[in-house]
């Protein structure tokens, strides 16, 4: 499937554009080193069930400040 280059939204739907931001990209850092992915390699299915679960959090905040 081939997502058009405005598009904000990969093919599972999560929105590329937040991502990419310096600040998701640090607060994923910040995640990792506190060893929220359990040693999961990045992009393997649990990792990316983590992550997708950490995203949504991290949007739902960012949506109430």
């Amino acid at each position: 499937m081939l997502i058009p280059f405005w598009s904000e939204a990969d093919s599972k739907g999560n929105n590329t554009a937040e991502k990419d931001t310096e600040e998701y990209k640090t607060f994923l850092a910040s995640l990792t080193k506190a060893g929220y992915f359990h040693g999961e390699m990045e992009g393997g299915a649990k990792w990316t069930e983590r992550e997708a679960e950490a995203f949504k959090g991290w949007k739902s905040a960012r949506s109430s400040e």
